[in-house]
């Protein structure tokens, strides 16, 4: 689980998404106005600044190097709010880290400082429901409120934290005091204030405000996309389900369908099971599983608190993406571990049959996350252990990709270098925003990638 996430992290040059981002970062303090639309997502571009000034003379692997840092406390603080439910078996933890990385992207961006900051708010606030202490209330209070800069969805989850803990006081007053409901409200209060006043010190204020007022006017949220992609979610969440009382009545037709079906399915299918299928597949069982177990409890113990707020983290953590549900792998640290918990430890619930239907699920799936590892994010004209070339650029020194994309990617370098200087406006058109990182200079339209 340690060494699997460092195995790719010197593999593929991306030049879109991963270009996307750094020179948003690298022109973050020296030019705001050229990433200004991007400003919505202010503490995103703040932190990457800061990676990027205080670990330059790195380049691209510095921010490969941040996400693995990110990436070890998710899964760290996903494990302490797992140990509040009862002990919890490593080995769970497998399948999330093989697929937690589906989009390939791995680089510091938002859903990675998200699902971060999510993973300490839930176990701040668990710990806080747990130990009844008000103090845990108040940081996690802080720690949702932050998190809405990260990107402009976040702000459901500070919603949503503020009507939680309103409710379980209603429902559960011995687990939650009003002063513990007090503090939280405070703490979220502080949170806002804290990154606003951040944003007011850097003169950002006109920049984010602009940023909002775009995303608003060009209507730029993919509604239709988040349903059309929870389709396949729910069809798989209503198909494990009927193997679920199959299971119970005719376990003939239970290993047809659960066991037999899907080992066939993969085995034919397997080039075809993209990763939005997958995580689709994952999402959707990990959803029904949740749904049993929250029907059958009778309380708002503990494990079920748990599972309202995992649902929650695989419903609302693709909200913002133009790629929908795939964005929920980013998820998994805790859900996975989660409902491998929730049905190893009800098995008068889940029967042996639903539950190897569950381990198979998880086992094709973390089999599909493991290589699909070996074709890095659109930079996949060949496997990673063909990659033995890496560009004549300080930024790029520690990055290999194939040898067709290094020389495409240095005869533009030694192109521009007679024409541009660092710090000059260009425009790098379409899906080459890379270039602004590599030549140190800035967008001309205000944004890396306009037309995406």
């Amino acid at each position: 689980m340690i060494i699997y996430p460092l195995l790719f992290i010197c593999n593929g040059l991306d030049v879109t998404d991963t270009g996307f981002w750094l020179t948003s970062y690298n022109s973050f303090f020296s030019d705001p106005e050229s990433v200004e639309l991007l400003m919505s997502s202010w503490l995103t571009l703040f932190i990457g600044a800061m990676i990027e000034k205080l670990l330059n003379p790195l380049g691209i692997i510095s921010f490969k190097i941040s996400y693995l840092i990110l990436f070890y406390l998710t899964v760290y603080f996903s494990y302490k709010i797992l140990c509040c439910y009862g002990k919890i078996n490593p080995l769970f933890f497998l399948p999330a880290v093989f697929t937690m990385n589906f989009t390939g992207t791995n680089f510091v961006h938002y859903y990675t400082l998200t699902m971060l900051t999510y993973s300490i708010s839930l176990y701040l606030l668990v710990a806080g429901i747990k130990t009844k202490k008000s103090t845990y209330f108040f940081w996690s209070g802080i720690f949702f409120a932050i998190n809405c800069f990260f990107k402009l969805p976040n702000f459901i989850g500070i919603l949503f934290y503020l009507v939680f803990i309103i409710i379980l006081l209603y429902y559960k007053s011995d687990k939650i005091s009003l002063k513990s409901v007090i503090y939280g409200f405070f703490g979220s209060l502080l949170g806002l204030a804290f990154v606003f006043s951040l944003i007011l010190y850097f003169n950002h204020f006109g920049y984010y405000y602009n940023s909002l007022l775009f995303i608003l006017k060009s209507n730029h949220i993919p509604v239709e996309k988040f349903f059309y992609f929870y389709k396949s979610v729910a069809l798989f969440a209503i198909y494990t389900l009927i193997i679920y009382f199959l299971s119970k009545k005719h376990k003939l037709l239970c290993n047809i369908f659960g066991i037999v079906m899907p080992v066939v399915l993969f085995i034919c299918y397997f080039n075809l099971l993209t990763p939005h299928r997958v995580v689709s597949i994952l999402v959707g069982s990990c959803l029904a599983v949740h749904l049993l177990f929250f029907l059958r409890s009778k309380s708002t113990s503990l494990p079920v608190i748990l599972i309202i707020l995992s649902s929650f983290l695989l419903i609302v953590s693709p909200l913002g993406s133009n790629t929908g549900v795939i964005k929920s792998c980013y998820s998994f640290a805790i859900c996975l571990p989660l409902c491998l918990m929730i049905i190893f430890s009800n098995k008068n619930l889940y029967n042996r049959y639903f539950i190897s239907f569950m381990i198979l699920i998880f086992i094709l799936s973390s089999i599909k996350g493991f290589t699909s590892n070996f074709h890095p994010y659109r930079d996949s004209t060949t496997t990673v252990f063909n990659y033995g070339f890496k560009l004549n650029c300080h930024k790029a020194k520690f990055i290999y990709s194939s040898k067709y994309r290094v020389q495409s990617i240095q005869e533009v370098l030694c192109f521009l270098k007679d024409y541009i200087n660092p710090g000059d406006r260009i425009i790098a058109y379409e899906k080459i925003s890379m270039l602004y990182y590599l030549t140190d200079t800035h967008p001309w339209l205000n944004h890396p990638w306009p037309l995406n």
